[in-house]
């Protein structure tokens, strides 16, 4: 069974609403998928969404789980609060507030390329066999990885331009 990071972006009322409520939030997501706000569209000319869904794979590279860099500040959210009584997949719904997407936002985009080329060059090798049945050689799983960095970079880009919160929660 794999656990994969799930982000939505929240407006300061839903989550209002959502700390009121917090059994709510399950039928909140279903309401996303409904109206589509929630959408697994990444393709380039996507229109934007509230909800970023990675795989582990994709995970696993970008941030490993364990370290202490934007990325997994963003996807895992080591520094996040919990949302009192409120629990979605595997576990609780944490949260970023909008200061800290903003902070988060910023540090993305400070990110160098050059770390994030580093990064996902020194993990590819480790993923060769597990991506061969879908992705073929290192540029394909690197490239893969890098489009995953620019939409989640552009996500709390959107987040913090908005004023909203994110919830993180694993799937």
């Amino acid at each position: 069974m794999s656990v994969e990071p799930c982000i939505i972006r929240v407006t300061p009322h839903e989550f209002g609403q959502l700390q009121k409520n917090p059994e709510a939030l399950d039928e909140f997501i279903d309401d996303g998928y409904e109206t589509g706000a929630f959408s697994f569209d990444w393709s380039p000319n996507a229109p934007p969404t509230r909800m970023l869904h990675l795989d582990e794979f994709a995970m696993s590279l970008l941030t490993g789980f364990d370290d202490d860099s934007p990325l997994c500040r963003a996807l895992v959210g080591w520094d996040s609060s919990l949302l009192e009584g409120a629990s979605h997949g595997h576990g609780g719904a944490y949260y970023h507030t909008p200061e800290r997407v903003s902070e988060i936002a910023e540090e993305l985009e400070s990110l160098p390329e050059a770390h994030l080329r580093e990064r996902l060059e020194s993990r590819a090798e480790n993923f060769r066999l597990a991506a061969s049945g879908f992705l073929d050689g290192d540029e394909a799983i690197r490239s893969h990885q890098r489009d995953h960095f620019y939409r989640l970079r552009s996500f709390y880009r959107e987040a913090a331009g908005s004023g909203d919160y994110i919830l993180l929660m694993m799937v």
